[in-house]
């Protein structure tokens, strides 16, 4: 059978069994049948899967993007679409190319497309007919490694019900479906006569937030690296209609994500993405859709980027940045993220086994605390839109009066903590406030502590404490915020208090 001339999608054109007169196919992309097995398909019917681009539906006569593209599934036998899906990745129909369409004996089918330079692979994931909610899912191929596909060359595994392809670069390349509650060892390899377990209804909101990531993962790259061929027109229309919940999720993702990429040896790299991340979702107006919550988080990531890049710059945290050793005490080497948990190992290491002095980590310690605290102030309104009090609020900020006159409740706090309000950040500046009382403000070496120290770990405690969500941090507000203050009042002089 020549699946571009069956009479079927002649019908399907005349839009007799698509149940909108108003929608209409007008190119057909690519095809393919997958004959079902007779001793495990009681219908018996064949399915013929194909990419087709169409217009109509809610779409307006203004529309000028070429159409959209469909994924379709029609059954031959009644001549019907049993089920469609919108490929809401493309934002260009026009300018996507299909590389290639194949199914596998389970009922799953595979499709390679090509746009902005990426080959992209979906897998459409075959069920039992009792159940309509099939699984689209992606993944995008990377490059450099894989410029183009050997045409021809996308072909069904009937072994793992994956697919096969082969780049033009000479790579050969096996796309499969793992299911994500499969344990390490069943996700080997799939027998052909065991159907696999979906669990939608519990997982359609995590699947669609993961292909969502991979979509903003996809743009935001495409446009960072060459913001001259990439317009934000272009961005996917499945991030510009996805619930509120899942974009946020997916945003928030994607941005611990790029968080996670840098390294000391490129300092600048993860704030640079970080600011051109939510310019981008600023720009495509997605940014406006996210709550205060997600906001709060995505300012916390700068803030521990700010902190990094500074610390980075130091020798004494960094063997590569200019100059000098490194605290050799930490298990983990700087990251641009779990920072505070970096702060606190560093803190606990056995005195005996340091290999720097104790101002030497005052100034590390001051200098990310400062760091994080003035990123806040400076970069909250412009780059994420959030309102904050300025340094003349801080103290109504942080100390309301409560029931009874009481001043020892912590104020309204963020629906989302800062960096500085992390559990581990919180421990170090309470541990650090208790041994500097102890020793009455006098460093190991006998000297006093700089005033400068003092001061940044205090502010840093009020404000960690203050913003505090967690019971017992919120509990340990008074006790912190008493230890805090006599601290300061122990080493500023008279009158200066």
């Amino acid at each position: 059978i020549r699946v571009a001339a069956h009479p079927t999608l002649e019908i399907l054109q005349q839009h007799e069994y698509w149940g909108s007169a108003e929608f209409r196919i007008e190119s057909l992309l690519e095809a393919t049948l997958l004959v079902p097995a007779r001793e495990t398909d009681q219908s018996n019917s064949t399915i013929m899967h194909c990419i087709v681009r169409g217009t109509g539906g809610r779409r307006t006569s203004s529309s000028s993007d070429g159409g959209k593209l469909y994924w379709l599934q029609v059954n031959l036998q009644t001549a019907k679409v049993e089920k469609s899906h919108w490929l809401s990745r493309f934002a260009s129909p026009a300018n996507v190319r299909t590389l290639g369409l194949t199914c596998t004996p389970n009922g799953d089918a595979y499709a390679s497309f090509l746009a902005s330079n990426t080959i992209i692979v979906m897998v459409l994931l075959g069920d039992d007919a009792s159940n309509s909610s099939s699984i689209l899912q992606e993944v995008d191929l990377p490059n450099t490694q894989v410029p183009m596909l050997v045409p021809n060359m996308f072909q069904s595994d009937t072994v793992t019900h994956g697919c096969n392809m082969v780049a033009s670069s000479g790579i050969g390349l096996r796309a499969r479906y793992l299911s994500s509650s499969s344990s390490s060892s069943s996700m080997m390899m799939t027998s052909p006569s065991k159907k696999r377990t979906r669990h939608h209804h519990a997982s359609s909101s995590a699947t669609n937030v993961n292909l969502l990531v991979n979509h903003l993962r996809s743009f935001f790259w495409q446009s960072y690296q060459d913001p001259t061929a990439v317009s934000i027109h272009n961005m996917p229309p499945s991030l510009q209609q996805a619930s509120q919940d899942e974009l946020e999720a997916a945003a928030v993702q994607f941005g611990y994500e790029l968080q996670q990429k840098g390294d000391t040896s490129s300092a600048n790299n993860p704030m640079e993405w970080h600011k051109a991340y939510c310019s981008l979702l600023q720009q495509g107006g997605l940014y406006r859709s996210l709550s205060p919550a997600a906001r709060w988080r995505l300012l916390g990531m700068g803030q521990e980027l700010a902190v990094f890049g500074q610390l980075a710059r130091m020798p004494v945290a960094n063997p590569s940045a200019a100059g000098g050793s490194s605290m050799e005490t930490s298990s983990d080497p700087l990251r641009p993220y779990d920072i505070g948990q970096w702060l606190l190992d560093l803190y606990q290491v056995d005195p005996s086994s340091k290999n720097y002095s104790t101002s030497q980590w005052n100034e590390l310690l001051t200098v990310a605390l400062e760091t994080a605290i003035n990123y806040r102030h400076e970069m909250a309104s412009p780059v994420y839109d959030i309102v904050v009090p300025t340094n003349d609020d801080d103290n109504a900020m942080m100390v309301t009066p409560g029931v009874g006159g009481s001043s020892n409740v912590p104020s309204k706090i963020p629906e989302v903590p800062l960096w500085t309000s992390q559990p581990a950040l919180q421990e170090l500046v309470k541990l650090q406030l208790e041994q500097w009382k102890r020793s009455n403000a006098k460093s190991e070496e006998g000297g006093p502590v700089d005033l400068v120290h003092v001061e940044a770990v205090v502010k840093a405690a009020l404000v960690s404490y203050s913003e505090a969500t967690q019971p017992k941090a919120m509990k340990l507000y008074p006790q912190v915020r008493a230890l805090a203050l006599d601290l300061l009042r122990s080493v500023t002089k008279e009158g200066e208090d």
